[in-house]
């Protein structure tokens, strides 16, 4: 099972939009992907084609609600809420204690599970860490984003870790430095961007990801770029897996 938690700092930077179409793209490569949304926004779903207010509960919770439901993109979505997984509105790290355990039952080993984690997910991290392939760490190219990098940029974990900074627009100087500043910070091997793309937000208001709504838009080729980066580094954490 490869685990990629998806996170940010604060909200508004678009996260979910790139856990969802991060998921979009390993379903369009062949790979058995599940989605899961631990945001009680419940926004994920909503570029899968279900609208609110739509029960994605998962009735009493058995085997087949662990896998959710299976979308028409071919991701298989656990919403927030659902039975499977069900958490309390804001989560301590008692109350997620046996998550991994749950996580590591529910999926077999060639299963490449992308989490949505809340803004500011700490105690997520922090519990779910320990059988994450990958980090992806979200933001902006703002001054916000930016003041917050060097706390993200310390936290200690053993899985692989990304930084990606959303909606860059090279025309800007703040996108620009941005992009230095985490270069700087982090080295351009744990980097990635994707640039701004109006197509991205109209795929999210016809409820669909990018690649199906638009699959010639920069957003689809930025995303798919994303994917290949994502799915090399969960190679690098099996042989280090392997290797220990």
């Amino acid at each position: 099972m490869a685990v990629i938690l998806v996170h940010s700092p604060k909200g508004g930077v678009g996260r979910t939009t790139v856990a969802a179409n991060l998921a979009a793209q390993f379903a369009r490569a062949g790979r058995d992907v599940t989605a899961i949304d631990f945001d009680p926004q419940q926004s994920l779903r909503l570029h899968f084609g279900y609208r609110p207010g739509v029960d994605l509960s998962g009735g009493d919770g058995g085997e087949d609600a662990a896998r959710g439901v299976l979308t028409e993109r071919g991701v298989h979505l656990i919403a927030s809420g659902a039975q499977a997984f069900a958490l309390p509105p804001r989560p301590d790290a008692k109350d997620l204690a046996d998550l991994p355990a749950r996580l590591e039952d529910s999926f077999g080993a060639s299963d490449v599970v992308v989490i949505d984690l809340p803004a500011d997910g700490g105690v997520f991290l922090d519990v779910l860490g320990g059988i994450a392939s990958v980090e992806l760490g979200v933001m902006l190219a703002d001054a916000a984003s930016m003041a917050m990098l060097p706390a993200m940029a310390a936290r200690q974990t053993d899985a692989e870790r990304l930084f990606l900074i959303n909606q860059i627009d090279d025309r800007r100087r703040l996108s620009r430095d941005a992009m230095r500043l985490l270069g700087r910070r982090v080295g351009r091997e744990a980097m990635a961007f994707i640039r701004r793309d109006e197509a991205i937000c109209e795929a999210l208001a016809m409820l669909r990801p990018v690649v199906d709504f638009a699959p010639e838009s920069v957003g689809s080729y930025d995303f798919s770029h994303l994917a290949r980066i994502v799915e090399h580094r969960i190679a690098v954490s099996a042989d280090g897996v392997a290797a220990a």
